[in-house]
């Protein structure tokens, strides 16, 4: 917590979802609507859904009139905290995978196994994330009207585990090559000498070299559990489920059942570019800051590893010494027959 960028990305995180929990549990997730925007006299019109900034509302309108900030704050428990939770299943995953990878497999098995889980690195994850979510996501038509197969815990969960398993694959590869580096050192052959199990050599040894690792994989994906947000948002595939009227007498665009961020990705492209509704891209600054904040988060681990290890040295402040803020001036002697010493044999 004393690297400033740790504090500020972990700070971002706390603030956010703190204050969207506190928001929800006192609102009862409560969104303001606003469809005509009259003045104070109640008979001029001002403006009409969606509206712009700031009037009726600081961050703009959907197309339905209810407030973009609101959005926002209300989806941003459900957008970080799963996000969080994904990418936390992707590493736990592909340790405990990589760890049967690299004290279980054989070499063979190993080389073999590498070759074939690395042509997972050219398959477009959102597109397969969005053929095995088609049906989970999306009402489907019974007797009764459209209706989710799946309750809403089912499909948050059902969700959480294809955008897991999609990746435990390449994590598990990379992480088993990561001991398996870590387990060439010498260190590892002397503890293996005087006895060290294989569960004391990776909860003793391995695992100390590799914590660091796992941070800042777990901050990358996280990074790319945002992006597959993205992705599926512009496809109106939300998070948690996407309603929809499916009647032609009622122009209500889907929307996300959590009021997520990804909901509110698919009028981006469509309206804020082509119509000069600016004021939608509030969304992907939302995007951005909780990037950047991750960002933060590596870099600062980065910063704690490389003073631990050297690379990088902090002098105390104590031990700093200001420079002076005269220089000596330098001795002046005068040039005499004293200033010269005779050495050897004269001729």
């Amino acid at each position: 917590m004393k690297n400033w960028k740790f504090t500020v990305g972990i700070l971002f995180f706390i603030v956010t979802i703190g204050y969207s929990i506190i928001y929800s549990v006192t609102t009862d997730n409560h969104v303001d609507q606003v469809r005509l925007h009259y003045a104070e006299d109640g008979v001029t019109l001002i403006s009409a859904m969606p509206h712009a900034p700031t009037k009726p509302f600081f961050f703009g309108s959907d197309k339905l009139g209810f407030s973009l900030l609101d959005q926002l704050v209300i989806g941003a428990k459900y957008t970080l905290i799963f996000a969080l939770l994904i990418a936390l299943l992707r590493v736990v995953g592909g340790l405990l995978f990589g760890v049967i990878y690299a004290f279980q497999l054989k070499p063979r098995t190993q080389n073999w196994l590498g070759k074939l889980i690395d042509s997972i690195h050219f398959l477009p994850l959102s597109l397969i994330a969005y053929i095995l979510l088609a049906p989970i996501l999306l009402p489907v038509l019974d007797g009764y009207g459209y209706v989710f197969t799946f309750t809403f815990t089912e499909r948050i969960l059902l969700e959480m585990l294809i955008l897991t398993i999609l990746v435990v694959p390449l994590i598990t590869v990379l992480l088993g090559k990561e001991i398996q580096r870590v387990m060439e050192n010498e260190f590892i052959a002397s503890a293996k000498v005087l006895g060290g199990s294989r569960f004391h050599l990776f909860c003793r040894h391995v695992f100390p070299h590799i914590g660091p690792r796992l941070t800042i994989l777990f901050g990358q994906q996280f990074i790319q559990v945002l992006l597959i947000f993205i992705h599926l948002g512009i496809f109106k595939f939300f998070f948690g489920g996407t309603k929809r009227s499916f009647d032609p007498m009622e122009a209500d665009p889907p929307m996300s059942m959590t009021n997520e961020w990804s909901g509110l990705v698919g009028e981006i492209g469509r309206i804020a570019l082509s119509s000069g509704r600016y004021w939608y891209l509030w969304i992907l600054v939302a995007f951005m800051f909780a990037i950047f904040a991750m960002q933060l988060i590596i870099q600062g681990v980065k910063e704690v590893q490389q003073e631990k290890v050297g690379v990088l040295y902090k002098v105390p402040k104590a031990c700093r010494k200001k420079a002076p803020s005269k220089t000596k001036e330098a001795q002046s002697y005068e040039i005499s027959k004293q200033s010269f010493k005779r050495i050897g044999r004269g001729f």
